[in-house]
């Protein structure tokens, strides 16, 4: 009896053992495909960055959309005509009168962003425009990599942790660890842009300029409760215009693009 005791126990260990090994190697698997998603991204150029995180982020995603109907609205107070797209020159100009530039990002640096984001555009002349989806690309990029992460949405990093955000893993604080934890903030850093451009005189200039007749509200920040549900795939970025310049890339493609006419928009 107690050799067929010891039997049945050292069974029950065997596979209890057994799935321990397995539960050990799906971990490390995990682990390991995480790690090379960091390492991929990191290599990224920020715009290939910009359409993963959109593509597969439903927060970034989320916070996006729900502000699109009022980043249009600034969109066009800054368009040329026939073209209905902005230019480098606008898009400088839009920057220096919401505080983006050069209180965040330095006029030759935002300059070189523009540069990047259009060097794909093939129509003749149409390098120089800006469309509506590289306009938010812009955006997103500045406050990627100009919005301090710690700051942002102006908690530090306990008020961050305590809203689901998670500030371990990624290398230990090295510079890929740091580079996936600025990537994972991405929507409280947009936000806080957000919040930085309603503080500025810039809706104020674009309404006294009468280029836009609608109000301009305030945005919608990433704990605003009248941020809209979001479908995982399967929506478009930029909204579609006969005669806007063509970008390269992303969300232009059909990947990711929606509607400036339908729900969302910058709250009162």
């Amino acid at each position: 009896r107690v050799r067929a005791s010891k039997r049945a126990f050292d069974a029950e260990c065997a596979v209890f053992l057994g799935g321990v090994v397995r539960l050990q190697a799906i971990a490390r698997g995990h682990r390991a495909r995480r790690r090379a998603g960091e390492l991929r991204r990191a290599e990224l150029p920020d715009d290939e960055l910009i359409d993963e995180l959109f593509a597969n982020d439903i927060l970034v995603r989320q916070i996006v959309l729900g502000n699109k109907q009022l980043l249009h609205k600034i969109f066009k107070g800054y368009i040329v005509y026939p073209e209905q797209s902005m230019t480098k020159d606008t898009t400088l100009k839009f920057a220096q009168q919401f505080d983006v530039m050069p209180q965040l990002v330095p006029k030759r640096a935002m300059a070189e962003l523009v540069d990047m984001m259009t060097w794909r555009n093939r129509r003749g002349g149409a390098h120089r425009l800006v469309s509506f989806e590289q306009f938010l690309k812009v955006l997103l990029v500045v406050a990627l990599n100009h919005i301090d992460a710690h700051h942002a949405g102006g908690a530090g990093p306990l008020g961050l942790a305590g809203a689901g955000v998670g500030f371990g893993g990624g290398g230990g604080g090295d510079a890929l660890g740091s580079r996936d934890l600025e990537i994972r903030l991405l929507r409280y850093k947009f936000s806080e842009l957000l919040r930085l451009m309603d503080q500025s005189e810039g809706k104020a200039k674009v309404s006294a300029a009468k280029r836009v007749h609608e109000n301009l509200g305030k945005f919608l920040l990433h704990d605003s409760k009248h941020l809209p549900q979001v479908a995982p795939r399967g929506q478009q970025l930029e909204p579609r215009r006969r005669g806007s310049a063509g970008g390269g890339g992303g969300f232009a493609q059909g990947q990711l693009s929606i509607d400036v006419g339908g729900g969302g928009g910058g709250g009162g």
